[in-house]
């Protein structure tokens, strides 16, 4: 971390001096006019002449001051900073001084703003202009507004466009699961095959077993490329097969199972619990992957992702509650899917910072609503899934 001595504070760079934790609010002005600007970096310790840092002071107990400045941040901007995301406070110590420190707040553009520093009865929206602050003018909050709506209703019209793919793949007559995931705005993937069928060939490198209910198995099929349209990008078996999956170089990620792989053991016309858990996160890790090394611009943080599930032709198909590693399942009585042939479940939006940090906690919401169509609570889907963890894990 390089220190700021004799660097000048500009649109993105701001200095202040260890007094000014006293008045946190003050630290608070900057960071609101950051997230409403291009983002920037505040120098706390640090004394300036004409804007220019000429000496480092030092605060100390800095980690503590760092937790009370992080509470301060949260409590006083509205809608609160995203702590670790779009505001990091990082601690530069001292050499050989370890009771004295930096502190480094680095904030990111915000996209869900415009963010508001929170008064006794006001609000003020700030921006940052050169080196110095200034109040938005009314026409630049209206539009921060509108912006922020248009990123919901991005959101609602992707999760729209979810569900009309899946009810068209019920039209078509399909049979067995369907999982697509898709961003929401661009996304652009730069797909190689010599990069991307390793991804396939072992499931490992995206976090999946090496063997199980995985988005590949080298039984099904070729990575060959395909095109339809203005979409192309790779399949990985053929579409007519039991088991397939489709990355597009647009961000989309499909997969589709025959109801063949969701039955394993136990009665006919049973789904099997742990395919229908397996299926969608290990296509959830292998998103992550995909857009975390193969994306043009990764995502931001607050980008967005839609994940949606179907169930095609499970008429009068069962479930059985619990895990069937437990002696107990055996003994459950499965209960008859009473809906329709085809179940659409809602799509679902969540953060890429969650489907980077937890993807399995991400499809997990898809497979809970499969066990509520089947009038089940949370607690009857098999343990292997950790729901304090947000992990899927096999013993063994």
């Amino acid at each position: 971390m390089d220190w700021p001595l004799g660097k000048r504070e500009s649109l993105t760079l701001e200095f202040k001096e260890a007094e000014a934790l006293k008045v946190p609010a003050n630290v608070a002005r900057e960071v609101v006019a950051f997230l409403n600007g291009k983002g920037g970096e505040i120098w706390i310790g640090v004394t300036e002449v004409d804007g220019v840092a000429t000496e480092v002071e030092g605060i100390p107990d800095p980690r503590a001051q760092r937790d009370r400045l992080q509470d301060v941040l949260v409590d006083l901007v509205e809608p609160s900073p995203t702590i670790g995301s779009e505001v990091e406070i990082d601690v530069a110590p001292f050499p050989g001084d370890p009771l004295r420190a930096l502190l480094r707040v680095v904030v990111q553009p915000g996209r869900r703003g415009p963010y508001a520093l929170l008064r006794q009865t006001s609000r003020a929206y700030l921006v940052r202009t050169g080196s110095r602050l200034r109040p938005m003018t009314r026409e630049e909050v209206a539009l921060g507004f509108r912006e922020a709506a248009t990123d919901e209703e991005m959101a609602s019209r992707v999760g729209r466009e979810v569900v009309r793919h899946l009810r068209s793949c019920a039209e078509d007559g399909d049979a067995g699961l369907r999982v697509l995931v898709r961003a929401v705005g661009e996304v652009e993937l730069h797909l190689e095959k010599e990069r991307l069928e390793p991804l396939f060939r072992d499931p490992r490198r995206t976090g999946n077993r090496p063997l199980g209910w995985n988005f590949t198995s080298s039984q099904f099929g070729e990575l060959r490329r395909f095109r339809q349209g203005a979409r192309h990008g790779y399949r990985f078996g053929e579409r007519d097969s039991v088991q397939w999956t489709e990355v597009s170089a647009g961000g989309d990620v499909e997969f589709a199972a025959g109801l063949e792989r969701l039955k394993w053991q136990g009665p006919a016309r049973s789904l099997w619990p742990l395919a229908l858990l397996e299926f969608p996160v290990s296509l959830a890790r292998l998103v992550r992957t995909l857009y975390e090394d193969f994306a043009a611009t990764p995502p931001g943080p607050d980008a967005r992702v839609v994940l949606g599930l179907g169930l095609f032709q499970i008429g009068n198909w069962t479930l059985a509650p619990g895990s069937p590693n437990s002696i107990a399942f055996l003994m459950q009585k499965p209960r008859v899917y009473s809906g329709a042939d085809a179940f659409l479940g809602e799509p679902v939006v969540v953060p890429w910072k969650e489907m980077h940090a937890t993807p399995d906690r991400c499809a997990f919401h898809l497979v809970r609503q499969v066990y509520q169509a089947f009038g089940y609570e949370e607690q009857d889907i098999p343990r292997e899934y950790d729901p304090v963890a947000g992990r899927l894990t096999f013993p063994g």
